[in-house]
């Protein structure tokens, strides 16, 4: 049987595979100081070690210019 990935490991992998799509070059640390927290803690959330509030979700969104809808569907198709 394979085992699922959690919810915070499907949002890592998400905010990671964003980031580095992005057409403007973002280290995690671009992404930490536009969302307001930690690169450390932005860091933890890409390896799926984390579990964010809703608020930051919204604002890890807001800081790839997209709406809270728009990550979280994204994330849906990352979900194994």
């Amino acid at each position: 049987m394979e085992k699922q990935e959690s919810i915070k490991e499907v949002f890592g992998d998400t905010i990671l595979k964003v980031r580095l799509s992005s057409p403007i070059k973002l280290t995690q640390f671009d992404v930490a100081c536009e969302a307001g927290i930690s690169e450390r803690y932005y860091a933890d959330l890409e390896k799926g070690k984390k579990c964010p509030s809703l608020d930051v979700v919204k604002r890890i969104a807001n800081a790839f210019d997209m709406t809270l809808l728009e990550l979280i569907t994204r994330m849906e198709g990352n979900i194994k």
